[in-house]
């Protein structure tokens, strides 16, 4: 097993990641896109280093794949557990404190034994992926449904029925390719075998 030589914590946000290096305290930051990315590993120049970040849902995704392509190991921590280690530890930073919150962040990864991220495969970021824009299609045709519902002018009736019927057709688009997807993959299929039984399908 490689021992890490330094723990990086990254604070990431729509725009930033704000870094600490422990154990010499350095603070960086870098934009949250492909060059900053770029930027942030060129830093590391090579170290047997680990990085731990607070999950934060599609504005870390970036960041993780490219992390996954430089093979180089991190942990995405769960923020509530993050959080609960911060407030036990004392040191838990003001929200509009964002650099702030990078020792925390590396703290963790010093204190807790985190496992490496592992990658996914491929059909499971797809999965992700197509899943999310149903969801949004989804919530785009609930308010359509709800507007026509409500009074409205003569003149909306039709766009609105138009729009619905556009929603409709999406939604079952994606739903296809999402079956497609699960039935192409051994992986997603024996998931779907564990989480929808034959009994419940």
């Amino acid at each position: 097993m490689t021992i890490a030589s330094c723990i990086v914590g990254i604070d990431v946000s729509k725009q930033w990641l704000d870094c600490f290096l422990h154990p010499t305290g350095r603070r960086s930051r870098f934009s949250n896109d492909a060059k900053g990315h770029d930027a942030f590993l060129a830093q590391l120049g090579g170290r047997q280093g680990f990085c731990g970040l607070e999950a934060t849902g599609r504005y870390d995704r970036a960041l993780c794949l490219r992390l996954h392509e430089a093979g180089q190991p991190f942990h995405q921590a769960n923020p509530r557990k993050a959080r609960q280690f911060a407030q036990a530890s004392g040191f838990l930073a003001r929200s509009q404190d964002r650099p702030g919150r990078c020792p925390h962040s590396a703290r963790y990864g010093v204190t807790m034994d985190l496992p490496a991220q592992v990658r996914p495969e491929p059909e499971r970021l797809e999965l992700r992926d197509l899943m999310e824009h149903r969801d949004q299609l989804v919530e785009m045709r609930k308010r359509a449904r709800i507007r026509l519902a409500q009074p409205h002018a003569g003149w909306l009736e039709e766009s609105l029925h138009q729009v619905i019927e556009a929603l409709d057709r999406q939604i079952e688009m994606i739903e296809a390719r999402m079956d497609a997807l699960m039935a192409s993959s051994p992986a997603l299929r024996r998931q779907k075998a564990i989480l929808c039984p034959a009994s419940d399908r």
